[in-house]
């Protein structure tokens, strides 16, 4: 009786070490296949940010070679068909400074202000970074009155504080279109434009894309 007892006991310690030795390597298995989706998840990452980078890059480029206004006389009409191709979409990168008359940097982009703030006198026109649809036209009541555009790229661009709209919802604008004026509506203690552009949910630093001199005349 003894010895049968002894032998159930060994059976069942048996079983019980195989089905731990399986479910470990179960385990193991579930781990190596997280890691490996971590990994390909970094280098999507990765390759999200170069694409990025590339684009920026490929408009840098665009803006140079337009330069050579090439033209409908062409004998290659795929190089035209590319190049008008490149163009619109250039035409959508928030990348026109929105105030092109006098005005000063009073509040540079960093981590708690989100934002670049261009002081000028009231009723300065203010123009579309990019091409895009108008999404929004609201008042608020810290920003004052704002726009939001959409530039159908994962930018969008935010004017806030404006004096007067120049345009209206689920309208389209060309880039350098004006659409405002700059004013001192919401929180504010100055004529300035608060301008903040984003890609997706992200915001972005506007010298990254544009060039905002601290000073114009």
């Amino acid at each position: 009786m003894k010895k049968k007892i002894y032998y159930i006991f060994l059976i069942l310690l048996l079983t019980t070490t195989i089905y731990c030795m399986v479910h470990n390597a179960l385990l193991e298995k579930r781990l190596l296949a997280y890691h490996d989706k971590s990994e390909a998840l970094a280098d999507s990452l990765v390759l999200l940010r170069l694409e990025n980078t590339s684009l920026k890059e490929d408009v840098e480029t665009l803006k140079e070679n337009q330069s050579l206004h090439i033209t409908a006389q062409s004998d290659n009409p795929t190089l035209l068909s590319a190049l008008s191709t490149m163009t619109n979409l250039a035409r959508f990168i928030p990348d026109f400074v929105p105030l092109q008359s006098s005005y000063a940097v009073s509040k540079e982009f960093n981590s708690n202000h989100q934002s670049i703030d261009l002081s000028a006198s009231k009723g300065t026109k203010i123009f579309s970074a990019g091409a895009g649809i108008v999404i929004a036209c609201y008042e608020d009541k810290n920003l004052g009155n704002v726009i939001l555009i959409d530039h159908l790229n994962s930018y969008k661009t935010l004017y806030a504080h404006l004096d007067q709209f120049r345009v209206s919802v689920n309208t389209f604008v060309e880039k350098g279109q004006e659409v405002g004026s700059v004013g001192n509506t919401g929180n504010s203690t100055n004529p300035h434009l608060h301008f903040q552009i984003y890609f997706g949910n992200d915001p972005v630093e506007p010298n990254s894309i544009m060039k905002i001199a601290k000073y114009k005349n």
